[in-house]
């Protein structure tokens, strides 16, 4: 029987959780990672990560939900201090910083065929799909925030922007500036 926590100790370990969980979606994906795995680096009993998540594909299913509440704190408050007259540099500057933390937390990883068939066979689909539909929300509104409204070039655009993520790779992860200039086309090929 699992121990009980204080609301202190749940906390952190449901923290400890989620670090843990990011680091091994980065190195090892969801397939190769296993429950004793991620106990014995968080230092609890495994029946225990049961009191946080129901399985280790719900771990990794909040750290996609956790990444793109972030993301819209952090674009949001990027957007802020952007000049908006300069419409390509700026939203080129805030989708690179989504891509710099796609892909230094391992995010893209989720995007994966393989883990994202492990995840998607463990939920109803339209729990994958919320959790897409955010991110497609945080994206229209940044693009609106210019006057970029057609909800067909937005489509277009959000589609390419996933090609993109499921498209890291890890050479790619090491220069950033092809990811710069690929985003700054799809950007100029938005607003002409």
């Amino acid at each position: 029987m699992p121990r009980t926590y204080s609301e202190v100790e749940r906390e952190n370990i449901r923290r400890s959780l989620l670090k843990v969980g990011g680091e091994c979606l980065d190195e090892l994906g969801v397939a190769r990672t296993t429950v004793d795995y991620l106990v014995g680096r968080v230092h609890i009993p495994k029946g225990s990560f049961y009191l946080f998540f129901s399985c280790k594909e719900e771990l990794f299913l909040e750290l996609l939900d956790d990444f793109i509440t972030e993301m819209d704190d952090v674009m949001m408050d990027r957007l802020q201090e952007l000049d908006e007259n300069l419409i390509v540099n700026s939203l080129t500057e805030v989708f690179t910083l989504f891509f710099e933390d796609v892909s230094d937390r391992g995010i893209y990883r989720f995007f994966e065929e393989e883990n994202y068939t492990i995840i998607a066979r463990r939920f109803e689909k339209g729990r994958i799909d919320r959790e897409i539909e955010k991110l497609r929300e945080l994206v229209r509104r940044i693009l609106e925030l210019f006057l970029i409204d057609n909800r067909e070039d937005i489509e277009a655009f959000f589609d390419a922007l996933m090609l993109l993520v499921r498209s890291l790779s890890v050479a790619e992860r090491r220069d950033m500036r092809t990811m710069r200039l690929i985003l700054r086309g799809l950007v100029l090929q938005l607003v002409e």
